[in-house]
């Protein structure tokens, strides 16, 4: 009985490495991690800006998806931006890994308005425990040095242009890597496309409908979001990711400097056959840099 289970997880996980291992990490709170898929980003404060994010996928179903997410990023004025993103994944007996470096300029236009250009450097590593793996059929099994940890660099740029309260993001990740040729170890090259725009309904209110896509050789998906804030200190919002999943968030500033996130996933894609739920957790904080140009996008 044993051995039937490991198999069937195996099986399943089979099915997830294709919908997931083989793209990008996905995550419901993408406007306070922007940093993750757009190095311009780096260049939008002259704060440092700090996130820390947990996201367990698929409650209840063994193997599933984990993931957590570091970023900090802050401008310099004159040198420009610099940031640090670091991914860690473990999907079944799959582990990743991957850390990146970003540097970004910022062009002022106006008052305001600005446009940011930026890039990224890093490497992304992949590992089987290859030792946990239980094969039906002998002739199907794959040697532990076949799947061994392998590491390879990783690139990628983007931009981002704001103005009077509407931001437009456009970002590529894995640049190096072709759409259609990917394996295991090779994520194929992802874009990216976001717009938003931050209504003032006065009384302290603000309201922020967003537009999230992206998109590989493999999948493609879109977020519809919308987030209201008050007084800068407590926000709520809806999404809805295409086919997948409608996301309930919610935040509040604990302190001026940090601030604590909640996104819940009711999955209603084909993923609702395993699992009904996937939750996040993620903290924010701010440490005010000397001179103050810019708001971050990552705070209320």
């Amino acid at each position: 009985m044993k051995k039937i289970y490991i198999i069937l997880l195996i099986s399943i996980s089979a099915v997830s490495t294709q919908l997931h291992a083989q793209n990008d990490f996905q995550f419901s709170q993408f406007m306070f991690n922007e940093l993750c898929y757009n190095p311009a980003v780096a260049a939008t404060s002259n704060d440092i800006n700090l996130s820390l994010l947990g996201r367990q996928q698929w409650i209840g179903f063994g193997g599933a998806p984990s993931t957590q997410s570091f970023n900090a990023h802050c401008n310099f004025d004159k040198i420009g931006g610099f940031g640090l993103n670091i991914l860690n994944d473990q999907l079944g007996y799959e582990h990743n890994l991957n850390a990146r470096f970003s540097y970004a300029r910022n062009f002022k236009l106006g008052d305001t308005t600005s446009f940011c250009l930026g890039i990224s450097g890093g490497i992304a590593s992949r590992s089987v425990d290859a030792d946990e793996l239980t094969f039906e059929n002998s002739a199907e099994v794959i040697a532990p040095e076949d799947l061994e940890n392998k590491t390879k660099g990783d690139f990628g740029v983007g931009l981002v242009f704001r103005t009077h309260g509407f931001t437009l993001q456009a970002s590529s990740t894995h640049i190096t890597q072709s759409m259609s040729k990917s394996d295991f170890y090779k994520v194929p090259r992802h874009y990216y496309l976001s717009m938003s725009y931050r209504f003032d309904l006065g009384n302290d209110w603000t309201l922020t409908p967003a537009f999230f896509a992206r998109s590989s050789e493999f999948i493609t998906q879109y977020d519809l979001h919308a987030r209201a804030t008050y007084d800068n200190k407590v926000w709520f919002g809806l999404s809805y990711r295409w086919d997948e999943s409608a996301i309930l968030l919610a935040g509040v500033r604990i302190t001026e400097y940090l601030g604590i996130g909640y996104a819940g996933d009711w999955i209603t894609g084909p993923a609702s056959a395993y699992s009904q739920t996937s939750h996040e957790l993620m903290l924010i904080g701010k440490i005010r840099g000397p001179k103050k140009k810019t708001s971050s996008p990552m705070m209320f």
